[in-house]
């Protein structure tokens, strides 16, 4: 089987490891046909594994002796460190301003967005631009190698929209069972406004390609064998195959969620474990609306199976406004977990709840 390594990135959900199945029968679970679905596994330990790592020489990176072990990669004072369970930690990089960082899966490179001078930055010009913007940069994970991947000037040759400066690296990811890392780019103006591309860069050769062109790509997630990508916009969810082919459009829609604020909302999407489907937890379009009868406006949990059939509604729950609580999956996404306001309307108490991923069998955890 394949290597657990994890990266450190902010907030980990604790919740997925204590589904609370003492209070959710085993005849519910069998009888949810969603549930059903979703715990549809591979049917040998061959298909579950994941594929090899690209056959890319070692040679300037090291030996990486440490791939079969448990691997962290953090960052400390804007810098990129490495912990492995039999080495410790160590000090990858040193120029002090690293922002965020991922590792491949056999722990071997690490990846990390980068703050650099903005040639576009005028403190006189009427049009925002921030100091910085972020270049995508990797390392070996003994330290050799560190490169640039995507550099201030090809990201200043990108066309983007008018009333908009400054292009820079916004999300990436490395695809699973390979060294290659997914990325899309923003522009800087007042709030957040992504280009919708999805490009991907080879960390061992630096070969870069287009997976969808500006406007037609999204927020990306890959499948869990890194074979294919699912991508998220305001208004729709679609699937490629992990070199761009194969588009499923609008294997999702739904109606764009006011924000209250000058970005747009992108709904996370949540591969089954097989990589057969996903699902979308997707917001009321105005979650801040008055409520009819003291009940809040529906969440929608959307199943799209990816087998030819059409994706379906598989229930809807009545969770909290997104921008203070997304729902969750658990990795299985066998069950979710969300926030729901308790006692009088504006009174600010809010309970914890664990549902299956249809909405049903609802258990509060907390409540305060």
């Amino acid at each position: 089987m394949s290597k657990k390594l994890y990266v450190i990135a902010g907030v980990l959900l604790l919740l997925a490891a204590c589904g609370p199945t003492d209070q959710i029968s085993e005849e519910d679970q069998i009888a949810t046909l969603v549930a059903e679905a979703l715990t549809t596994q591979p049917t040998n330990e061959e298909a579950m594994d994941e594929p090899a790592a690209e056959n890319a020489s070692n040679a300037d990176y090291g030996s990486c002796e440490q791939s079969d072990q448990v691997s962290a990669a953090y960052l400390k004072d804007g810098n990129v460190w490495l912990w492995t369970e039999s080495g410790g930690k160590v000090q990858l990089t040193y120029s002090s301003d690293a922002t965020e960082v991922q590792i491949s899966g056999d722990g071997c490179r690490v990846a990390y967005k980068r703050d650099v001078p903005n040639p576009a930055f005028d403190t006189e010009a009427d049009m925002f631009s921030a100091e910085f913007i972020q270049e995508l940069w990797a390392v070996g994970s003994d330290g050799s190698g560190n490169q640039q991947l995507v550099s201030t000037d090809w990201l200043f040759t990108l066309p983007i929209p008018e009333s908009t400066t400054s292009p820079t690296v916004y999300h990436f990811a490395f695809q699973p069972g390979s060294h290659q890392v997914a990325f899309n780019t923003r522009v800087q103006t007042y709030g957040l406004v992504l280009v919708n591309d999805i490009r991907l860069v080879n960390v061992d050769s630096g070969m870069l390609m287009t997976l969808r062109e500006p406007g037609e790509g999204g927020n990306f997630y890959f499948s869990p064998d890194g074979s294919q990508v699912a991508f998220s916009t305001p208004t729709s969810v679609s699937v490629i195959n992990a070199d761009g082919s194969n588009l499923r459009s609008h294997e999702v829609s739904y109606a764009s969620v006011i924000t209250y604020s000058e970005y747009q909302y992108y709904p996370p999407v949540r591969w089954v474990p097989s990589g057969n489907g996903f699902m979308v937890a997707v917001p009321p379009e105005d979650g801040l609306a008055k409520t009819d009868g003291g009940l809040l406006p529906e969440t929608a949990l959307w199943y799209a199976p990816l087998d030819g059939q059409a994706a379906w509604k598989a229930g809807s729950i009545q969770a909290d406004w997104f921008g203070l609580q997304e729902v969750q999956f658990a990795p299985d996404v066998g069950r979710i977990a969300y926030l729901r306001p308790v006692g009088e309307q504006g009174s600010g108490e809010r309970e914890l709840v664990i549902a299956l991923s249809n909405g049903s069998n609802e258990s509060a955890q907390i409540a305060g």
